[in-house]
């Protein structure tokens, strides 16, 4: 069972044994808030309660942090024995990098997702290096033109706004896109 625990003031959590954790951690007052018996569920119940009381929010979700526990668990058993890397463990950080994509959502927190949920959700942007951004290949809309472009990259090279302030006008920042360069303001859209 994974529980989110809340200490006042402090943080939101999550962990398996709320006591050992909370006592590790020196914290005698503490609310179990919700239990889950899905970590990527509870991971994901974390970083919301977070971000809707206040608190500073994870940039790693719980369950990544589990895991990369245990693949160093793993690979400093490797290591202790003088034995390299094992074909088992080689295949699971393989396995691993090839269907998680970084990527920060919409209020800059990293997440690690799974590629279909990445290309589904136009509010996600790509910061994994092994991928070419895919959503540098999402279709993007020109709000002042109503001009539908097949990727960002070719919005860019039409307007000659650079791909990095076109996804920060995306983002919702940088709002006064264009101006030096066209004379004008536009803005964009990702086109599902």
């Amino acid at each position: 069972m994974y529980y989110i625990y809340h200490v006042p003031g402090v943080k939101v959590g999550c962990t398996t044994q709320p006591g050992r954790r909370l006592k590790v951690q020196k914290q005698k007052e503490y609310q179990l808030l919700e239990a889950y018996e899905d970590i990527y569920e509870a991971s994901d119940r974390e970083i919301y309660l977070q971000k809707l009381m206040g608190y500073p929010v994870d940039t790693i979700p719980y369950w990544k942090s589990v895991e990369n526990r245990v693949l160093a668990t793993e690979a400093s058993k490797i290591k202790n024995t003088g034995s390299k890397r094992s074909d088992e463990l080689k295949k699971r950080l393989s396995d691993i990098k090839k269907n998680t994509v970084a990527c920060k959502d919409e209020f800059g927190t990293i997440i690690h997702v799974t590629r279909e949920e990445f290309y589904l959700d136009s509010s996600l942007v790509g910061i994994t290096a092994n991928i070419a951004q895919p959503k540098l290949y999402k279709k993007v809309r020109c709000i002042e033109d109503n001009i539908i472009f097949k990727s960002l990259t070719e919005a860019s090279e039409y307007y000659g706004i650079s791909d990095s302030n076109i996804i920060k006008n995306l983002q919702g920042n940088l709002l006064k896109l264009g101006k030096r360069t066209l004379g004008r303001i536009v803005n964009f859209e990702y086109i599902k």
